[in-house]
């Protein structure tokens, strides 16, 4: 039992490892300072925008879907981690490979601690195009409890 376990936190420890680089790469690969995204990964979020804005996403094929997912992900976790103070979390689910989802957690404004996974967020917004990185980002804090959602306020 705790071999296994420790070998859950090697595994998700690489995992974060990995996805902080897969993030810190795509910003230099979008144009952003290095010094710029180090000292905050919100400064990318303008690359991500016109990046998105100009893909031809209804002809993506499922490999190419695969592969922004999943850059989308390490740049969603690199600024909740960084920015937000969120971490990620191995959570049982035996419908996943290795009976565990790597998720990301945090305590929300209200105190309680929740957990959000960054794949499902980002399928979610991808949903309904156009894909917008904002969106992405404001999804994930709503669904963590770091931001409170809008108030209609107009009567």
């Amino acid at each position: 039992m705790n071999a296994r376990r420790n070998e859950t936190e090697e595994a998700l420890a690489s995992w974060a490892e990995e996805c902080q680089a897969n993030a810190a790469r795509l910003a230099d690969m979008l144009g952003v300072p290095a010094a710029d995204y180090r000292a905050d990964p919100l400064a990318a979020l303008p690359a991500w925008e016109d990046y998105v804005s100009r893909l031809p996403l209804t002809d993506f094929g499922e490999s190419d879907r695969v592969t922004l997912h999943t850059d989308l992900v390490s740049f969603l976790a690199d600024f909740m981690v960084r920015a937000k103070g969120a971490h990620w979390e191995a959570t049982p689910d035996a419908s996943a490979p290795g009976g565990h989802r790597y998720v990301l957690t945090a305590m929300g404004l209200d105190g309680r601690v929740r957990h959000c996974d960054p794949f499902a967020v980002v399928h979610q917004v991808s949903s309904k195009l156009p894909l917008d990185a904002t969106r992405v980002l404001a999804t994930a804090e709503l669904a963590l409890g770091l931001s409170r959602p809008e108030r209609d306020t107009a009567h």
